[in-house]
């Protein structure tokens, strides 16, 4: 049988202690990039079927009103949103949380096609993500 000193306990201790929490940190990351994929996903299908409250209501309380103002005159511009494919999602981490950024082409009902790109954040001192940004580009 090994006999350890109190030093060496307590290293090892720490160490299972160290080892535990980036396993714990590990499994949560995944469910949250999974669920910030799923919030733009459903930002775009509430603006394909024409629910752009329901669009709006994804940002943070302060700004829905903005971003609905913004989506309305979005439609008016380019035209409602008739297909989309989120072409990419890349993932950036900060210390207030960690922001997705989507790039979606988008076509419209008129057959004019967009480029957007979508900031989600999901912050650190709550437990959800919010759209946080929206720029289009319009192709054609």
């Amino acid at each position: 049988m090994i006999k350890f000193n109190k030093i060496t306990r307590f290293n090892l201790s720490l160490a299972l202690l160290l080892v535990v929490m980036l396993l714990t940190a590990c499994g949560q990351a995944p469910k949250t990039d999974e669920e910030s994929v799923a919030l733009i996903q459903q930002y775009y299908q509430a603006q394909q079927s024409g629910e752009l409250g329901a669009a709006a209501a994804m940002y943070p309380a302060e700004a829905r009103m903005q971003w609905h103002a913004f989506l309305e005159q979005g439609v008016s511009d380019r035209g409602a949103v008739k297909q989309y494919v989120i072409e990419s999602i890349e993932p950036n981490t900060v210390y207030s949380g960690k922001f997705y950024l989507a790039t979606v082409r988008v076509t419209t009902g008129n057959g004019r096609e967009s480029i957007e790109m979508v900031t989600a954040l999901r912050k650190l001192s709550e437990d959800q993500t919010y759209i946080v940004s929206h720029k289009i580009k319009m192709l054609r």
